[in-house]
């Protein structure tokens, strides 16, 4: 029996955490510096660093889709449950398809690294997302449900707490509420 295509909306067995955790690849990263910036300013910043993750199964058959940031010159951020969902990645930006490969993979935070040595993008600007405010607008550029390169608009809902994976780890993270584009 044929596995089901995936594409990354948010909705699974963990509700809307899949969404959170997408939308704060781009979201974190890009609300601290979109506080003065319009909406498309920050959609022509972000969007040259925004890639469409697909994932095939062993034939090549696709099962999964979903959005990536370039973190750095052939590095794609995307998340794991879109990552992992099969062993044939690629990352597709302006038209263009790259192969790609898993390189690490923090499943906790469903947040994994991918190698695509010929993807020629550039890197996302990082914010510094200490700043972020409950309540302040942000906005995430990505491909929700395939359709690429789509702005997203909402704001910081509130701030919640998990166990740190180590001692030095006090990692905190966004719940983020969105408005769908029309």
């Amino acid at each position: 029996m044929k596995k089901p295509f995936v594409i990354s909306t948010g909705r699974s067995r963990r509700g809307s955490m899949r969404w959170v955790t997408s939308c704060a690849i781009g979201l974190t990263l890009l609300c601290p510096a979109a506080g003065a910036e319009t909406p498309e300013q920050v959609f022509q910043r972000a969007s040259a660093s925004v890639v469409v993750v697909h994932v095939s199964d062993a034939s090549g058959e696709p099962v999964a889709l979903g959005s990536g940031i370039v973190s750095s010159p052939g590095t794609v951020i995307t998340n794991c449950h879109v990552a992992q969902a099969g062993p044939q990645l690629k990352a597709s930006h302006l038209g263009k398809t790259f192969a790609a490969t898993l390189q690490y993979a923090d499943t906790d935070r469903d947040l994994c690294q991918l190698s695509a040595p010929k993807l020629d993008a550039p890197s996302v600007s990082l914010g510094d997302s200490k700043n972020l405010k409950v309540g302040q607008r942000v906005y995430a550029v990505g491909a929700p449900e395939g359709l690429e390169l789509t702005l997203s608009e909402g704001f910081c809902a509130a701030f919640r707490g998990r166990p740190p994976l180590h001692p030095d780890d006090g990692f905190y993270f966004a719940r983020f509420i969105r408005r769908r584009p029309v």
